[in-house]
């Protein structure tokens, strides 16, 4: 057992043990415990620090096509892409509580009932829906499908399993806890907004966004790097103790 382990096994012990309703909180808990612990150890700026105890532009727009969309029932794939037309009948038809199972023939997309989306191949997977949706099988069917890159849009959306497959097969995992940092970025955003009482227009909006998630990826890339490699998922978890390690220390709690 490495250092990290062992101070990450000193710390959950004082961590209830995990139920059914807390097993989850707990496996979170525990992953960022064990990319912070060994630098709370070593730096004297944190080591007093409770923090973990409190765990609780057009011209820029990046060019992608989306070639499948998934829910409870099956996959809708579309090999050249959904077009505008085909998500926003996919809305229409979720918004009305009816499933993808009949898409309009010129739309080039078909309905594949039962199907898991991971098995289609594609570069950038972004699970959506729900706590724990891909297990270390589904990962397995990830990196078949030649997946580079996964972007945590749900919260914690693989399991910890999932976490361990993709981990010790290189695909970069962009964690929700940086991924889903745009949504709160922007109601940020509208509350700076309804605090001057002026209204920004769009645009404004987009590049003051598209500047805060460059600032954070940054951020991970300079903690999570080692070597050539940065570790996305550990470089977030570090950065996010830091930030809030200075919050607390510049307001005085700790």
């Amino acid at each position: 057992m490495n250092r990290r382990d062992a101070l990450t096994d000193v710390f959950m012990t004082g961590i209830h043990r995990p139920t059914d309703e807390t097993s989850n909180f707990r496996q979170a808990v525990e992953g960022v415990a064990r990319d912070v612990l060994t630098i709370k150890k070593n730096d004297g700026a944190f080591a007093s620090a409770r923090v973990l105890s409190r765990l609780a532009e057009p011209d820029q727009v990046l060019s992608c096509r989306v070639t499948w969309e998934g829910d409870t029932g099956g996959t809708l794939h579309a090999p050249d892409g959904l077009s505008a037309e085909a998500v926003g009948w996919e809305q229409a038809r979720k918004a009305a509580g009816e499933d993808m199972a009949s898409p309009p023939p010129g739309f080039g997309a078909s309905y594949r009932e039962g199907a898991s989306p991971w098995e289609i191949e594609a570069d950038i997977a972004l699970p959506c829906a729900t706590q724990n949706e891909i297990d270390a099988a589904e990962a397995q069917t990830l990196l078949a499908s030649g997946v580079a890159l996964i972007a945590e849009d749900a919260n914690m959306p693989l399991t910890h399993e999932a976490e361990e497959v993709l981990s010790a097969k290189g695909p970069s995992v962009a964690p929700g806890k940086a991924a889903n940092a745009g949504g709160v970025a922007v109601s940020g955003l509208e509350m700076s907004q309804n605090a001057i009482q002026r209204s920004w227009t769009a645009e404004r909006v987009d590049r003051d966004l598209r500047d805060i998630m460059q600032s954070i990826h940054d951020q991970i890339a300079a903690e999570g790097r080692s070597g050539a490699v940065i570790d996305h998922r550990r470089g977030a978890s570090i950065a996010g103790y830091c930030r809030l390690a200075k919050a607390m220390s510049a307001q005085g709690v700790i």
